[in-house]
């Protein structure tokens, strides 16, 4: 490549990000197209090693957000199809995501310019530090982090069980920016091809030690030693949700899961659980209350008519859950019958204030209800709209009838002495919310064997934020080294071994029954016991930079004004 310059026809930020972007685009799932990670952010860097800017620096980098969010609203297109509402939401989601990328080039130019650290340390500190804030900001949000362009690629995401995701987004900047500084630095000498070799070195370098790494840490997850095991059937239909309330859709979702549990009971005689998605159970909300019920103070009845409405509500959703039940374990049974676990809503009437929670339920063979969790990560205008608790009536302008309530934290479900850590959908997307709660767990001494993840991807229409869902859940299992299993309406409901490694996969938009065997063993990992260790100080390092850039222009505006 060329030096780069600000006289060039192509150096502009607009073309140069679009360049990025779009590569960057092709890296992701669906197309997966994963070396092109390695070189996709070089256009974007040539931005960074440019010495100077034009006098309307605010228009530079108005071209990068813009450029930005077309990426984003390419990469998330498939929030879009719940509802004509949620449109306002995609576009408003891509804005903010492209924020981060005026962020990485303003703070890594800091870094080279001002405080002369060298690119291949300042371009993956800044964007790992980014990556982690954007995990925390606006209750987080960690769909498409760099790292997931290698998902398919279990050599190179072990470290993940260091560093976590984060760390391997860091390599893969690194090499960018070697790249970046070996063919676009400014002013190259006559030492360009020590300089060229240098940079391909460290890039090729940086790729066979993670590949070594990955050699070394993978392990056999057949190899553990036996101990209690259950059998566990992951069910997935094809059914595309929307949020109006429509009777049919309910009748099809009872009748095409409760056929799938018959089928996964009849194919499979020794199966222990049956797990159905989120939401697919639709006789809820299962109402719960300690004591007597509290009429709910939006309710103007009287408690004798509020008890009798709990009452029917109790009945009408035991008597599904007793169908069921029956249906797949029979009666006079000698064995211990198969297990459920159901997603469904549960509201809780002990006080005045209503609290629905979206909800995963242990059902016991005879039909009664033996554990619940309750939700803890919620998606934001998917189950609440902000400041609606101040304001209710935002609620009337979306398709969202009320708010879900939040859990107050993880549950475990035991099935013939293996423990399972349940999670609903996007809980799965953030680290350090997974993370956490296995270190609860662990702390009372009961570590999970495994995390079951329902989710109901029946939103998104099929669309590429089903694999960008399951690369998290792949990178779950690799940070935790712990066994994935996920069951998703419409997909991609997956088992996933401790290595990251993919070991059955349903198809998207079609109905399956994976069947799998868990143990009871635990394994660890550093990142299991430390957490974000490694990407915490990245992002330290950004906020100096911010301060740094924020001080060098007061210091700026000051002169100026005293040559004035």
């Amino acid at each position: 490549m060329e030096t780069a310059s600000t006289d060039r026809w192509w150096f502009k930020p607009s073309l140069l990000s679009l360049t990025s972007g779009g590569l960057l685009w092709l890296a992701f799932p669906p197309l997966g197209l994963a070396p092109l990670a390695w070189f996709a952010l070089i256009p974007l860097l040539v931005l960074v090693l440019s010495p100077t800017m034009p006098a309307s620096r605010w228009r530079w980098y108005l071209a990068i957000w813009l450029a930005w969010t077309i990426h984003w609203l390419l990469l998330v297109e498939g929030v879009r199809h719940a509802h004509w509402t949620i449109y306002f939401g995609w576009l408003v989601l891509s804005c903010y995501l492209a924020v981060y990328m005026v962020l990485f080039v303003g703070l890594t130019r800091v870094a080279l310019h001002r405080c002369r650290w060298p690119l291949v340390l300042a371009a993956p500190l800044v964007w790992t530090g980014l990556e982690l804030a954007r995990g925390y900001a606006l209750s987080g949000f960690s769909l498409g982090l760099l790292a997931h362009t290698q998902v398919k690629i279990s050599g190179l995401i072990q470290l993940a069980d260091v560093t976590g995701a984060y760390g391997i987004s860091f390599l893969i900047v690194l090499v960018n920016s070697a790249l970046a500084q070996a063919h676009c630095a400014p002013g190259r000498s006559s030492h360009s091809r020590q300089q060229i070799l240098r940079g391909w070195a460290t890039a090729i370098l940086t790729v066979a030690l993670m590949w070594g790494y990955g050699a070394l840490a993978s392990r056999d997850s057949s190899s553990h030693d036996d101990g209690d095991s259950c059998q566990i059937a992951l069910l997935q239909a094809a059914i595309d949700t929307t949020y109006a309330g429509d009777d049919n859709q309910s009748r099809r979702m009872h009748e095409d899961y409760r056929r799938l549990s018959i089928e996964a009971r009849q194919q499979y005689p020794e199966l222990d659980l049956i797990v159905w998605p989120e939401s697919m159970f639709p006789f809820g909300p299962e109402v719960i209350h300690q004591g007597d019920p509290v009429v709910p103070a939006e309710l103007a009845i009287d408690k004798a008519e509020f008890v009798e409405r709990v009452a029917a509500y109790q009945l009408y959703f035991q008597a599904a859950v007793d169908d069921l039940a029956g249906t797949i374990n029979g009666p006079g049974r000698d064995q211990p019958g198969v297990q459920f676990l159901l997603g469904t809503d549960v509201q809780k009437v002990d006080t005045p204030r209503t609290t629905r929670y979206n909800a995963g339920l242990l059902i016991d063979a005879d039909g009664q209800v033996r554990q619940r969790y309750f939700k803890q990560h919620l998606v934001m205008f998917g189950e609440y709209i902000p400041l609606g608790g101040i304001f209710p009536w935002l609620y009337s302008l979306t398709p969202m009838p009320y708010a879900v309530s939040r859990g107050q934290g993880p549950s475990l479900f035991t099935v013939k002495g293996v423990r399972l850590c349940p999670s609903i959908c996007f809980e799965s997307i953030v680290p350090h919310f997974t993370r956490n709660q296995l270190k609860q767990l662990g702390q009372q001494g009961t570590p999970p064997h495994a995390i079951i993840n329902i989710s109901n991807d029946g939103w998104f229409r099929g669309s590429g934020i089903l694999d960008l869902h399951l690369a998290c859940s792949v990178f779950r299992a690799v940070e935790l080294r712990i066994p994935m299993l996920v069951a998703a309406n419409t997909g991609l409901s997956a088992v996933i071994d401790r290595n990251g490694t993919i070991q059955q996969l349903a198809t998207r938009r079609h109905e399956e029954i994976l069947v799998t065997s868990v143990q009871a063993t635990v394994d660890n990992s550093f990142y299991r016991k430390w957490g974000d260790l490694f990407a915490f100080p990245c992002l330290l390092a950004c906020l100096f930079l911010a301060i740094m850039g924020s001080r060098r222009r007061e210091i700026g505006l000051d002169q100026k004004r005293q040559a004035e």
